[in-house]
């Protein structure tokens, strides 16, 4: 069985200012934890050394990128660009070498659907 793709081409990042004013990279508002066992399970997810791909999206900041791109509570971000998510370090990583409003393709699977899909 095939999963269901949807594509949106959104503008996700936003610059994110540092201390003084300082550029520190690009922000999507949002919160993210590792999966559990029982979530990686749940979402079909693979794993290497023990560590799901996908950071679990805890809370999203309204009005932020990651609002305006439909990003929910409870979705699985798998993927920012070409780059994967196995850990919070992932993510930091792409957000801080983005320029100030770049546009990402994020992958995610959709909470309650568990369908993968682009923004």
């Amino acid at each position: 069985m095939r999963t269901a793709i949807a594509l949106f081409a959104l503008s996700v990042l936003a610059f994110a200012e540092g201390d003084e004013g300082k550029a520190r990279g690009a922000t999507l508002g949002i919160e993210t934890r590792q999966p559990t066992k029982a979530e990686g399970v749940d979402f079909h997810l693979g794993a290497i050394a023990g560590r799901w791909c996908g950071r679990l999206v805890t809370s999203v900041e309204e009005g932020a990128p990651a609002s305006k791109a439909g990003l929910a509570v409870g979705d699985l971000l798998l993927r920012v660009g070409d780059n994967d998510l196995y850990s919070q370090d992932d993510l930091d990583d792409v957000l801080r070498v983005a320029e100030s409003g770049a546009e990402a393709t994020l992958v995610v699977k959709r909470a309650g659907s568990h369908e993968e899909e682009s923004l």
